[in-house]
């Protein structure tokens, strides 16, 4: 009896019905229903996938979008808190600094304003404060000038105890205003805002030792200058 072999390697007998191996079997095309269905089912999924993407997307989206508005609102409130409560006292400080009040309000102003572009960015009132006192020391360095130096009256306000409050008296003034600039802000600082070294060197760009120099420096020259008698 003749014996036929298959490609796959097994054998073909007369009357005897041989199973294609596996591998064969997945070689052999699936009807073109069946391809279809496959096709349409995997175009399904794909679909799916999609779709849930998006909705994802879509919905971090949202969120980003909402806690931005969040943001925003916080940021819009903690200016208008800092300005009902500091704005005050935080233009007499920019008056020693930069000798008349007019400029020192223009000062403060465009330091709030400049805070609101970027009040998300501060984590929390105690930050944004000290975010305006750098800025309010640092644009008095390059501010101009443009009322008399004798104009010596900030706005005062409810925590201040009153409707107005004066500078420190007009000899002191003349005095301060006539140290070298970072000594004039370490001394305004330090013993009129009543911040501690730390905070001023913050404000100052100064390290604390730095600040401590520069506050001895600034005292002795007031002394010489106050109490020539004394020397």
């Amino acid at each position: 009896m003749r014996t036929m072999r298959t490609r796959a390697g097994g054998e073909l007998r007369p009357g005897v019905t041989t199973c294609r191996p596996a591998r064969v079997r997945d070689q052999i095309p699936a009807p073109r229903a069946e391809r279809e269905a496959g096709h349409q089912a995997r175009a399904d999924r794909g679909a799916g996938q999609q779709a849930d993407a998006g909705q994802q997307a879509d919905a971090g989206q949202q969120a980003d979008a909402g806690q931005q508005a969040d943001a925003g609102q916080d940021a819009g409130q903690m200016v208008t808190t800092l300005y009902r409560m500091h704005y005050r006292s935080l233009v007499r400080l920019a008056a020693l600094l930069v000798s008349d009040v007019g400029t020192a309000e223009d000062i403060v102003q465009d330091s709030f304003a400049a805070m609101h572009g970027m009040g998300h960015a501060l984590p929390d009132t105690n930050a944004a404060l000290c975010y305006l006192r750098r800025s309010v020391v640092r644009r008095s360095r390059s501010a101009p000038r443009r009322r008399p130096a004798g104009d010596t009256h900030a706005p005062g306000g409810p925590e201040d105890g009153g409707p107005g409050r004066a500078l420190p008296g007009s000899a002191v003034v003349s005095a301060l205003r006539a140290l070298p600039v970072r000594q004039r802000e370490v001394l305004v600082l330090r013993y009129y805002a009543d911040l501690p070294e730390a905070e001023v060197a913050s404000a100052t760009g100064m390290s604390t030792a730095a600040v401590r120099s520069q506050a001895a420096r600034a005292l002795s020259s007031l002394h010489a200058e106050l109490h020539p008698a004394a020397e």
